[in-house]
Order: C-alpha cells, then sequence, then structure tokens
C-alpha cells in the first residue's frame, strides 16, 4: 500500500498524516510504508524515518518482519549507527534488529574474502558514551557475527577489541574458534587486544588470551606491554599473580625489566602507584632494583615520589633482607641525586630511614653539590624537628656527618639554613652549632654565617642567639672579617637597618674606629619596600646606636641618610592625624594601657606638640613601637608619625647646620 501526499508539507506533518493514514494497517505494512515514502538520501527524512521506526519498534505486535528485504544494508548500518548514541531507546532499537534475525553480509574481493576496512555500528557504539554500552556491543555481534570478519576502523580498532574491551568473553571465544590473531599485529595506533582488556579490567578476557596465544611480551606503540598494562592499573589486586601463572603453565617467559618508550620498566610504573602486591610478584620474578629509566631514575626514587611510600619502605625493607636481592641504595640519577636526596627532598623520613638503616651514604654529593645534610638544612618549612631526626638517624646507624661540607657554591648547611627566612631557623642554626658547624666558615664570596644573619631583612632575634651558642661553646666569632666585596657583617646590619643587630655586634667587639658607613648601594639592596615610620625609626635608632659606641657621622654618611629620606619622601607633611581618633573610647582606652616607656603611655604622646614628643622617646622606643601588632589592628601609625619626623627633621637641620 502506497499513500502519495504533496511535498509541500513540513517533514513531521507529512510523517503525522502518514501514520494516521496507516492506523488500520498492520504493523509489516506500516513498515513497508514508512520506507517507501521517505527519501533516504535527505538527511532530514532519515531522521525522522529512524523516529518513526523507534515508535512503530516498540509497539510491534506482529510477526517479526525480514529487514534485510526492507531495508539495504547500508540504510541498516545508519540506523544502528545512530541508534547507538540514543541512550533511552537506542538498546531496544538494536534489540529489535536483532530479534528479527538480521544479520549483516560482509562486502567481498574478487577472491570471496571479505573486506575488513570498515566502520561498523559496533566502532561508534566502543565510543560512546552509553550507560548499557557494554549490553549494546553485545547485540550488536547478534548482528554482526561473521567472525571471520574482524572488522578495523580508519585508526586500527577491530571488532576483536571492542569485545575484549566490553568483557564479551563469548563474543571472543567465536574470533578464537575462527583463528583471528590475537595481537592485532600491524596496527601503528591502537593498543593490542591484550592491553585493553587489561586496562579496562577484563582479567577473565586477559586470561582467555593468554590460554590462547596471545603474545604476553607485545607491546603497542609506546612500549608498553601487557606487564606494564597490569603495573599501571588502578586495583593492587590478584591479576599479576595470575598472568604469571598462566604463561608459566604454557612455558612462556615474560619480560620483567623491560622499557616502555619512556624509559620505565613495570616495577617503576608499580611503585609509582603504590602497588605493594604487584611490587612483590615483580621482585619474586626477577625484576630489577638497579634499572634506571631514561632520567636516571631508579625504582627507589619512585618510591620516594609517591604517596605510599609508608608501606613502600616496609616492602623494600623487607627486600632488603633477602640476601639473593641487591638495592642499588646509592645509585644517582640525571642531577646526581642519591634515592637519600630525593627523600629528604619529599620529607619522606621514613624511606631516609630506611635507607641509612641499610647503608645510604649521607656525604654523597649532587649536582650543585649538596649533601642530604644540605637539603634538610634549607627546607623551609622546617621548624627544625626534621634536621634533629635526620641528624638523630645518622647517629643512630653510625652515620657521623660532615657539618662543613660545602657545596659548589661553597656553601656550609649552616649558610644554607641561616638564608632561610622561617620561623624555625634560629633551631637549625643552634642545632649545627651545637653538633659541630663552623661559624666562620666563608663560602666563595668569602661570606660568613654573620654575614648572612646581618643581611636578613628582618631582625628576629638569630644574631644574638648566634652569639650566644658561640659563647657557651667557646667558640670565637670573627665579627670584622670582610666578604668578597669589602663588606663586614656590621656594615650589613646598618644597611638592613637591623638596630639590635647593630648592638650585638658592637657589644661583641665590632670595631667601630674603622667603620665605614654604607653607600647608597648597601640600602638599595632590600627585598622590601619599607613604610616610612618603619624606615625613619629603623634609621634614627640604628644611628643612635652607632654614636652611643663613638662613632661620628661626617658629611657623606648624613647625605646618604638624607637621600635614603627623600627617596621614601619622608619630609612630606603628615596630613593623617585625626580628631576622629580622641573621641574614640575604645581607642581611648587602648592607648591609655599602651606605655611607650615606663613614665608615658601612647594617649599621653599623641597629646603632645611633635616637639615635645619628641624629647620624651629615643629612636629607639620609635623603632620597637612598629613591632606592636596592636597598632596593625587599630592603625594609628599617623598618631605618632608627626613625632618621629621631628626626630627627622632635626637630624636634617643638624647635618645641614654643620655643612
Amino acid at each position: 500500500m502506497k499513500f502519495v501526499y504533496g511535498r509541500v508539507q513540513p517533514p513531521y506533518i507529512y510523517y503525522f498524516l502518514i501514520m494516521v493514514s496507516l492506523d488500520k494497517c498492520s504493523d509489516l505494512e506500516k513498515l513497508k510504508s514508512l520506507r517507501e515514502n521517505s527519501n533516504y538520501g535527505v538527511k532530514e527524512e532519515r531522521v525522522n524515518l529512524f523516529l518513526q521506526l523507534n515508535d512503530l519498534f516498540r509497539q510491534w505486535k506482529d510477526q517479526l518482519p525480514n529487514l534485510g528485504e526492507i531495508f539495504k544494508r547500508v540504510e541498516i548500518d545508519w540506523l544502528l549507527t545512530v541508534s547507538v548514541s540514543d541512550n533511552r531507546y537506542g538498546e531496544q532499537f538494536i534489540k529489535f534488529v536483532a530479534m528479527c534475525g538480521y544479520e549483516d553480509k560482509p562486502d567481498v574481493d574478487k577472491n570471496g574474502k571479505p573486506l575488513l576496512c570498515r566502520t561498523t555500528p559496533i566502532h561508534y557504539a566502543a565510543r560512546s558514551r552509553l550507560s548499557n554500552r557494554n549490553t549494546v556491543v553485545g547485540e550488536l555481534f547478534k548482528i554482526y557475527n561473521k567472525f571471520n570478519a574482524n572488522y578495523t576502523d580508519k585508526v586500527g580498532v577491530t571488532h576483536l577489541h571492542v569485545a575484549c574491551g566490553c568483557g564479551l568473553i563469548e563474543v571472543v571465544k567465536k574470533f578464537i574458534e575462527f583463528r583471528q590473531d590475537l595481537n592485532c599485529l600491524g596496527r601503528i595506533i591502537v593498543d593490542p587486544p591484550m592491553q585493553w582488556a587489561l586496562l579496562l579490567e577484563q582479567k577473565d578476557i586477559a586470561e582467555l588470551l593468554l590460554i590462547n596465544g596471545a603474545n604476553p611480551n607485545v607491546a603497542n606503540i609506546s612500549g608498553t606491554t601487557p606487564l606494564h598494562a597490569i603495573c599501571q592499573r588502578k586495583q593492587d589486586d590478584n591479576l599479576i599473580n595470575i598472568f604469571y601463572m598462566i604463561n608459566n603453565n604454557l612455558c612462556q617467559t615474560v619480560l620483567v625489566n623491560v622499557f616502555d618508550k619512556l624509559g620505565r620498566t613495570p616495577l617503576q610504573l608499580a611503585l609509582a602507584r603504590g602497588h605493594k602486591n604487584v611490587v612483590k610478584t615483580l621482585l619474586r620474578y626477577g625484576a630489577d632494583l638497579n634499572l634506571a629509566n631514561a632520567q636516571g631514575v631508579t625504582p627507589i626514587r619512585y618510591m620516594c615520589n609517591s604517596n605510599y611510600h609508608d608501606y613502600l619502605a616496609n616492602i623494600l625493607h623487607e627486600i632488603s633482607e633477602d640476601k639473593y636481592v641487591t638495592i642499588p641504595i646509592d645509585t644517582r640519577d640525571n642531577k646526581g641525586n642519591t634515592a637519600l636526596h630525593v627523600a629528604l627532598i619529599h620529607n619522606r623520613m621514613n624511606v631516609a630511614e630506611m635507607l641509612i638503616r641499610n647503608g645510604a651514604d649521607p656525604h654523597l654529593v649532587n649536582e650543585e653539590g649538596l649533601t642530604p645534610l644540605h637539603i634538610v638544612s634549607k627546607k623551609e618549612d622546617d621548624d627544625g624537628f626534621f634536621a634533629r631526626k635526620f641528624c638523630l638517624i645518622c647517629e643512630m646507624f653510625d652515620h657521623p656527618l660532615q657539618f662543613d661540607a660545602e657545596d659548589k657554591l661553597g656553601n656550609t648547611s649552616l649558610h644554607l639554613a641561616l638564608q632561610c627566612a622561617r620561623l624555625g631557623v634560629k633551631n637549625i642554626a643552634e642545632l649545627l652549632l651545637r653538633l659541630g658547624a663552623d661559624p666562620n666558615m666563608a663560602n666563595k664570596n668569602k661570606v660568613t654565617p654573620l654575614h648572612i644573619i646581618c643581611k636578613r631583612d628582618r631582625d628576629d632575634g638569630l644574631a644574638k642567639i648566634f652569639f650566644d651558642v658561640n659563647e657557651e661553646l667557646s667558640q670565637l666569632v670573627l665579627v670584622d672579617v670582610q666578604d668578597k666585596l669589602g663588606r663586614t657583617p656590621l656594615q650589613w646590619a646598618v644597611a638592613k637597618l637591623l638596630p639590635d643587630v647593630v648592638d650585638e655586634l658592637l657589644n661583641h667587639g665590632a670595631d667601630i674606629s674603622s667603620f665605614v658607613f654604607p653607600t647608597e648601594t648597601y640600602f638599595a639592596e632590600r627585598s622590601s619596600t619599607p613604610e616610612s615610620y618603619e624606615l625613619a625609626s629603623s634609621v634614627m635608632a640604628v644611628v643612635e646606636r652607632l654614636e652611643k659606641q663613638g662613632y661620628e657621622l661626617n658629611q657623606s654618611d648624613a647625605t646618604t641618610i638624607i637621600k635614603l629620606f627623600v627617596k621614601y619622601e619622608l619630609f612630606k607633611e603628615s596630613t593623617d592625624l585625626e580628631n576622629d581618633c580622641y573621641e574614640d573610647e575604645e581607642f581611648t582606652e587602648a592607648a591609655k594601657t599602651l606605655m611607650m616607656n615606663s613614665s608615658l603611655s601612647l594617649y599621653n604622646l599623641i597629646r603632645l606638640r611633635p616637639g615635645e614628643a619628641a624629647k620624651q622617646l629615643t629612636c629607639m622606643d620609635y623603632y620597637k613601637l612598629k613591632f606592636f601588632m596592636f597598632f596593625h589592628q587599630i592603625e594609628v601609625y599617623t598618631l605618632f608619625d608627626n613625632a618621629n619626623h621631628c626626630h627627622v627633621r632635626t637630624f636634617y637641620l643638624t647635618q645641614m647646620k654643620n655643612s
């Protein structure tokens, strides 16, 4: 039965009219009419045909049709390809086609052999995101069931690959019956079926392939073998033991120390994944702990980087007790780092302890000349515990440390520790000094530990600790030594505006008579720009300390200081003094309790005229004032800026008068 309508109506009206006209027809008549009245060459009509067929197939009540008599093969291929992207009704559509008994017939060459270069709906289904993908693929294999034809798409994926990846064990058996190449050799891009099965967690498929002759050592384009694939899996299960058991039964040798294209062995991958059971099995079957990858990284290096380092350290400890296994403890990577270096860099103290227990040498240096002690000494996030524990472990296993070993720049561990701007620097410096570090060792720039302390941008009490510990140990500290630029620790302390450090140096013998005031260049070497109140109080406090010890500023010194003030605009009039602060009750109460000295509170100070305020406090009083966090909270710097600036202006006028 055929119905002819004018083609002026939109397609959806056209098909609606057809379905209304066919309302009393049989399902088979409806099916034939839909096909006869659609133009397959027009995409829009093809899509509408698929939608109508979907509705018809879901409500089918009559005898199942012979689809091969109604549709061409290319048409059914297209309909099935569309259905694999339909997450709602696609599976029903494919099942209906399969129930109808439709079977795909391959094209053949002149010799009657199937043409295998063909992308089928099975390939599209394998790439789809269907939640029921494996079921859909299984139904499609009922349609594309010529297992002597292992169709290959444009990138090299075969029907066998898809069956392995989807876990269709009965389908894989059919391919095996027809003696298909289980390794699928000759594919440039695609992994062999064995890798597909392993990476997609299809253990039964992998076992079936091995039993039936799949090569256990076949590699993909990246050099990845089945053993690499097992070691890259998320699960640390029994698959590797099954893999070896099957190959042992088949008398097949598995290459355990093979490299992929990135120079990685299966053992390195297993360690990086933290697979305890896999690692043990690999070592049992001869995995070589001495093999390094292209970057010179050994399996132990992988262990040091792994997030599973705790129990991996225990594994290697167990291995180390096996007399038939030798651990390459001190093997270096391409940067000269040993496993001990790497463990300490990554804060793996438990691994470091295992390595030292098994003979790791804590004195070996890397390309930069750094020993493990250098590494722990310069860690920014350590409060001293890490370094102390490392030294204790070395002592426990009778590995005396060389505290004055120098890196390629001549820095000792003490140099590196003092260069770190961390809260625990005092703890580590004291630890190293008490363990025997030389307080006067100079690096290649003739910089001593004392120079470094005086070059820090803040005074955190480190200088006092340094002198106190050395005095307790009866160690002489050279305070007037010059670095390669001819600068002394005192010059650096002055340039860094550290009055307490200046005091410590002068109290411990720094020669004020030969002191040369720093030039502008010194003062420019700061890592941050100071606030005006901080700069003013710091400069005047340093000058006050120097003059107290008998130093007299000359015109050049004064000019340097004045240029510094001008640079940071200290001579600008303060306009920030607000009367609101005087009327704020909370501020008034706080200001009355905060004492500037034994007889003067902040409340009384800010009510004085600037000239009178300058007489009441020393420069050091203002310097100490900047450390009160209280002022950061209530923001009253400007309230004492006037008095502070009065000292600056007095200094300026005095120097101008003397010039």
